[in-house]
């Protein structure tokens, strides 16, 4: 992300389910991938999550990574941008509730639709925690924050007559179908003074669209030549 002009980055380098597992600070490893983890095969097949085998470092812990991310996106907002000096612009990818399907011991159990609506309870929280930041510091009224998803639910209808859960509500298909439900996600934006609450849009959206969105709202130049397809 710094090549691209990101100030720092702290993550890992693909998905959750991809190795290396390692935890990346800026441009360098936490730990040098010197061990294997075994792979995990998916929930669905009683596992413990789905991983591919592969290196990782030392101490990497699959379940430590989303809790993570909460954190260091928290402190980025109290400590970096307490509400004191520049806009920030905060970009947080999250590992759930792609698989493996992770949710925290306090989670487990809590949403009556098996690990992955618990790891949606945990996403929840997760935001929970990068909100408080946001009101905590003061910033809440001028700060937009958009919380979406790149896919629909990978949520066969199997998984919804098990669970009688509907991940994708009443759309057909899921993640990597050509339907609907692969490619028709929800996008929650708050924006306090600018978006009123309880709006509804029925525009079409691509995510591509915010490139040149986030341009206008910070003045940048419309005439650049960037982001050709926003």
């Amino acid at each position: 992300p710094r090549t691209v002009g990101f100030d720092s980055f702290e993550g890992i380098p693909a998905s959750l389910d991809i190795p290396p597992y390692v935890w990346v600070i800026d441009d360098r490893v936490e730990e040098l991938p010197s061990a294997t983890v075994k792979g995990s095969a998916h929930r669905r097949k009683e596992g413990g999550g789905f991983w591919r085998e592969g290196d990782a470092g030392p101490s990497f812990r699959h379940d430590a990574i989303l809790p993570r991310i909460g954190q260091v996106s928290a402190r980025f907002i109290r400590q970096e941008h307490p509400g004191t000096g520049p806009p920030f612009f905060l970009y947080v990818p999250l590992t759930a509730p792609h698989t493996p399907w992770l949710p925290g011991e306090e989670y487990r159990g809590s949403s009556e639709a098996g690990h992955y609506g618990d790891f949606v309870v945990h996403v929840d929280a997760v935001l929970g925690e990068i909100l408080a930041a946001i009101e905590d510091t003061g910033q809440s009224e001028n700060t937009l924050v958009v919380f979406t998803s790149d896919n629909g639910s990978h949520w066969p209808t199997s998984d919804t007559e098990r669970w009688n859960h509907a991940a994708n509500g009443d759309l057909r298909g899921q993640k990597a179908d050509i339907h609907e439900g692969g490619h028709r996600v929800p996008m929650l934006v708050r924006w306090p003074g600018r978006v009123q609450p309880g709006t509804v849009s029925d525009e079409t959206v691509c995510l591509v669209d915010w490139f040149a969105t986030c341009r206008s709202i910070a003045g940048a130049d419309e005439a650049a030549e960037a982001g050709e397809d926003s």
